[in-house]
């Protein structure tokens, strides 16, 4: 299986790890305070003229509807936010303290994620063909796949050392 010595830079797995894990963390809790902003009381006259002008230029479609279907992502992606505030911080901290099994949650997270957004992709890809969206997603899969093989090989070292 492949593995890497050190994070890029030069800095340690576990260090590596560390900023893997701060760095989306803070993505997380990014998206948690602008979603709770959109749906909580500051968000709401945005969102309101957001559906009046779609429903406007758009008179076919049943409005109610599609507020409706806007309200139910949004939950839904607060709610992974805040599942992935909780698996990033499990990263942190099993790098932290040298808890192998704590860095299992963020590397099944995000195997699926890598997995879900390349087919996602694909069949975008299919259908609309070839953008420069796909580059940007090329990138980010690679980008992806290398913090993956970091946390992957930091938990390969922790499990055969004596750390626990």
């Amino acid at each position: 299986m492949l593995s890497v010595g050190s994070c890029c830079c030069g800095c340690s797995l576990n260090t590596g790890c560390i900023i893997i894990g701060s760095i989306t963390l803070i993505g997380s809790l990014i998206g948690v305070v602008l979603v709770g902003i959109g749906l909580g009381e500051s968000g709401s006259s945005f969102w309101e003229d957001g559906w009046n002008k779609y429903c406007t230029d758009n008179p076919d479609i049943d409005c109610a509807q599609y507020k409706q279907v806007a309200l139910i992502i949004l939950w839904v992606y607060l709610f992974l936010c805040i599942f992935n505030v909780i698996i990033n911080s499990l990263l942190i901290h099993g790098c932290r303290k040298k808890i192998p099994s704590l860095l299992m949650p963020w590397l099944v997270v995000s195997c699926l994620s890598l997995a879900i957004s390349i087919i996602s992709a694909i069949a975008q890809a299919a259908q609309f063909g070839l953008t420069w969206n796909s580059l940007a997603a090329v990138l980010g899969w690679l980008l992806s796949a290398y913090f993956i093989l970091v946390v992957k090989s930091y938990r390969t070292v922790m499990r055969r050392s004596d750390y626990f």
